[in-house]
């Protein structure tokens, strides 16, 4: 479990920080249970969406209603058939950026890799809270 620690200054005793790393713990692993059960759950109720061609699922006991909503994902812009001047267009203002998963997957296999990643910058750092059971 990770999260994001704050910039104002602990009001905690040591002895009521290890009273709640316990719990937080605890509440961490139960989130992660809680969301792949939720995400299982999800894909079902879907995938019943898809055999029955039905656009609404409706517990009327509880008062709920279930509805599939399409969505989609962040744009992407072809710039391997843009135009070079639109490239580098957008190079000058700052508005490309390269893929990192791509790069890796590009190691080793085309010769200018290395040179590239001479102009790697490291991402923005965080610090996270890991919590983890002594001795696993």
């Amino acid at each position: 479990m990770t999260t994001e620690a704050k910039e104002e200054p602990s009001t905690l005793t040591r002895q009521e920080a290890v009273a709640i790393l316990s719990e937080y713990h605890m509440l961490g692993q139960a989130i992660t249970v809680s969301q792949k059960r939720r995400g299982d759950l999800g894909d079902a109720i879907k995938r019943w969406f898809a055999a029955s061609g039905e656009t609404e699922l409706v517990d009327g006991e509880i008062g709920l209603i279930a509805t599939l909503q399409r969505r989609h994902g962040t744009p992407e812009w072809d710039t391997k058939s843009m135009p070079d001047s639109l490239v580098l267009r957008l190079r000058d203002l700052a508005a490309l950026k390269v893929d990192g998963k791509v790069m890796k997957a590009l190691s080793g296999k085309v010769a200018e890799v290395d040179e590239i990643r001479r102009y790697e910058m490291p991402g923005a750092e965080t610090t996270a809270l890991i919590v983890a059971e002594a001795g696993k």
